[in-house]
């Protein structure tokens, strides 16, 4: 992006100077399925969090197996482009799944950068396995006040994607905590063991996306996660905080990540480009908890 009367532009974040901070600012991107993998890695972003079912198959979650030469081809393709990557965990670990990690998480550490750990459970699995890897704890472990956030830190984790559930005027007061923030994104409503397709149709395998509407009449949709059976509800409207930069970064934070579920790759150039140029987007979206109880 280009600097424009009156701004700067750092890092590709275009801002207003009365709000630029001292710290560099970067873009991190989390797809869940490898269509977008091209189109992101063209980007000027420092990260790519993978979904683990990329590379992931099973039969209603038992039985799981990993195509470890698939991940290190995608995970050597994202570190030559010159960015992490990091492999994102499951929402869900029972028995199954967590087997089906253990007898393959030394592959994975030295494949990937890292991981994105979704749950305490998973905490526990990378102490207990002893594996020098870096972990980012994500927005839905719990971490909104400082006990919880040293004690994940004091167990290993290197950095916490800030809770979506905190205002603005709560992350400037824990300014230091969180390194990251969801800044786009179709949030999870729901995490599921009982498969929506299945239930619709019977199992098919297919890692199906359906949507529906709520009983306000508002657009949702759900994912099927087939290697592991179990389906995300997300909301149908996208979080959006690209004009809001400048305030995120008073904040503390400085480091946004995009989470792309649905989107074509026309749909993300757009979405990122709002994001490179500071600019609100136009249509139906959420600020989610950002601005909720501020005056």
């Amino acid at each position: 992006a280009g600097v424009t009367d009156g701004s700067s532009a750092k890092a590709g974040v275009m801002v207003k100077d009365s709000d630029v901070a001292e710290k560099e600012t970067s873009f991190t991107v989390y797809i869940e399925n490898l269509n977008l993998l091209d189109t992101v890695l063209k980007w000027d972003i420092s990260r790519v969090y993978i979904d683990s079912s990329c590379f992931a198959s099973g039969n209603r979650g038992r039985f799981i197996t990993f195509d470890i030469i698939k991940a290190r081809e995608i995970a050597l393709k994202i570190k030559e482009s010159g960015k992490e990557a990091f492999l994102a965990m499951p929402y869900i670990f029972r028995k199954d799944i967590r087997e089906s990690f253990e007898g393959n998480a030394r592959e994975l550490a030295d494949i990937f950068d890292g991981f994105l750990i979704r749950n305490i459970d998973q905490l526990g699995f990378f102490r207990e396995t002893g594996l020098n890897t870096r972990l980012i704890s994500d927005y839905r472990l719990y971490g909104t006040n400082v006990e919880a956030v040293h004690f994940l830190k004091e167990n290993g984790v290197e950095a916490l994607c800030a809770p979506v559930e905190l205002n603005v005027k709560e992350l400037a007061a824990n300014e230091g905590l969180y390194g990251e923030i969801l800044s786009y994104g179709h949030i999870p409503l729901m995490i599921s063991a009982q498969c929506i397709s299945n239930t619709i149709s019977g199992c098919n395998r297919s890692n199906d996306l359906v949507e529906f509407k709520d009983r306000y009449k508002k657009s949702i949709f759900a994912r099927s996660v087939c290697a592991y059976c179990y389906s995300v509800i997300y909301n149908g409207t996208p979080m959006y905080l690209s004009d809001s930069l400048g305030k995120l970064q008073k904040a503390g934070i400085h480091a946004f990540r995009l989470e792309f579920t649905k989107e074509s790759s026309e749909e993300a150039e757009k979405v990122f480009s709002l994001f490179k140029e500071g600019k609100g987007p136009k249509g139906d979206f959420t600020r989610g908890h950002f601005t909720r109880g501020v005056e």
